[in-house]
């Protein structure tokens, strides 16, 4: 295991390097974020790994996305149901 502080590709490659790559072709599976250099750092430093975005950020992506429509189509107004 390896805690790197900072995002940059580079920086965090270069302390992964450290480690053996007999060692990091044994993983099996890394689970990330949505951004693109973390995308790039498991390509090249894991790469026979199979990549598993984070479910919170999809999530998150997929309540903005229906937050955005719903303000479009509703101009702004809320409906709510009473039930009882």
């Amino acid at each position: 295991m390896a805690i790197v502080a900072g995002t940059r590709a580079s920086d965090v490659l270069e302390v992964l390097a450290k480690i053996p790559q007999n060692k990091r072709n044994r993983v099996a599976e890394v689970t990330l974020d949505m951004a693109a250099n973390m995308e790039l750092i498991v390509k090249r430093a894991f790469p026979y790994t199979v990549r598993v975005t984070d479910r919170f950020h999809v999530q998150r992506l997929a309540i903005e996305a229906l937050q955005e429509m719903r303000i479009k189509v509703s101009g702004l107004r809320t409906t709510y149901l009473i039930v009882g």
